[in-house]
């Protein structure tokens, strides 16, 4: 399979080259890693891992005088060594522009959204995240004003003429979403501002009995003001409504970063967010269940962010679950420092401090502290090498919540080649 779509990619280069409205890409990553300790049933608990990613990307541009139409594909094949893999459209969209600044585009596209804290293309996982959706919108000047509506359904509805919708398809597991989002960025000011508002349906029932949506709705801001020495950002969002079960939800974050720029070369960040947690968390001990009955759910679920970039490199938190499926929220403290000799060369350090927002009965709030160093170069504009190394010192809290193994001092090594057109 791979051999077939490397011959595809360099067939395509090729065509690429000469005169043509249609344009061809590839991005093809290998990515390997190394780690020691973790959590226990997890699906990547191997600590030797090896996998690439293919994609063929092509782009189609029209124009009228009054329209430009754009058509996008991407093939994407993923694969552990050793196995087939699977090869999929990642995205297949077509979009209708105007000249005054309205859009309709309609397909399955990944969708990103300021800073991606809660919709992002969340690109660290190889498989990524797209969507089946309808986006229509208007960009003119300084604004910005995205609608999108989604809708997902199982490949039985044609003979059952039902559309219950379950994950076992490893697609999306939400059954609907609105969203809207404006965005605010003056020329002539430096700063912006964007507003988000969601809509999610989440199927609930058993399949032909009592099949319904419970929808649960997020709310909330970005705002970054940006000097060349300093940027300032910061948001807050809450979540309302029914999760899947029809427990009301009340949650919450917060979070604010700054990043300090003394000359060109060096930039220094540091922040803190907080993610609002369940009350009565139940940590039950190994080999029982917990029976803690919840009546709201005060847990935030950053719903489609890109978890990687923000709570830790090494994937603790809001890429798996606890114990039992609850949360006790984060507290996450945080600094960073980027250093850039050359053009081609990119060193990071960074620290955090983890912890829970929920107080719980008989163990500290603290769940670890996690040192990472990282480095990239650009090998060619086509070629770059990117490697990395965390540390994680757990406490008895984290190994509790997260049913992680006994070894407190847990290590993750890895390294990307990355090939792109």
């Amino acid at each position: 399979m791979a051999f077939a779509l490397l011959s595809l990619f360099t067939f395509c280069f090729s065509f690429s080259r000469a005169q043509s409205p249609v344009t061809f890409k590839v991005d093809i990553l290998g990515h390997a890693e190394i780690r020691k300790g973790g959590l226990k049933d997890s699906l990547n608990y191997d600590p030797h891992f090896l996998v690439s990613r293919e994609r063929l990307i092509t782009d189609y541009t029209g124009k009228s005088d009054n329209v430009r139409w754009d058509l996008h594909l991407t093939l994407q094949h993923t694969t552990i060594w050793g196995q087939n893999g699977g090869l999929k459209i990642f995205e297949g969209w077509g979009k209708l522009s105007t000249l005054w600044g309205g859009f309709v585009q309609v397909g399955r596209q990944a969708l990103s959204y300021d800073d991606e804290r809660i919709i992002g293309m969340n690109d660290w996982a190889m498989a990524a995240q797209s969507h089946d959706a309808l986006r229509a919108g208007f960009e003119h000047g300084a604004h910005k004003l995205h609608l999108i509506a989604t809708y997902n359904q199982d490949d039985d509805v044609e003979e059952t003429g039902g559309s219950y919708y379950t994950i076992d398809n490893g697609s999306q597991c939400y059954k609907t979403m609105l969203a809207g989002w404006y965005h605010l960025e003056p020329q002539d000011f430096p700063a912006s501002l964007s507003l988000l508002f969601m809509n999610v349906g989440m199927q609930a029932g058993k399949k032909g009995v009592d099949e319904h949506n419970e929808y649960q709705q997020l709310y909330g801001g970005y705002a970054k003001f940006e000097k060349p020495w300093l940027t300032l950002e910061g948001s807050y969002y809450r979540q309302g409504g029914h999760e899947e079960h029809g427990l009301p939800i009340e949650a919450w974050m917060a979070a604010v970063k700054a990043t300090w720029k003394p000359v060109n070369l060096l930039n220094i960040s540091a922040g803190y967010d907080y993610l609002s947690g369940d009350e009565m968390f139940n940590v039950p001990a190994n080999g029982t269940v917990g029976l803690t009955q919840h009546k709201v759910i005060k847990g935030f679920n950053p719903i489609w962010g890109s978890h990687h970039k923000f709570y830790g490199a090494m994937d603790f938190f809001y890429v798996s679950t606890y114990v039992n499926g609850f949360t006790p929220g984060l507290r996450n403290l945080y600094a960073t420092v980027d250093l850039h000799p050359t053009e081609k060369l990119d060193f990071n350090l960074g620290y955090h401090y983890l912890a829970t927002a929920t107080e719980l009965d008989n163990m500290d709030l603290t769940l670890g502290h996690e040192i990472e160093l990282s480095a990239s170069y650009d090998l060619s504009k086509e070629v770059s090498l990117s490697a990395g190394f965390s540390y994680m010192t757990g406490d008895e809290t984290m190994d509790k919540l997260k049913r992680s193994t006994d070894d407190s001092h847990l290590t993750w090594a890895w390294i990307d080649l990355r090939f792109r057109n």
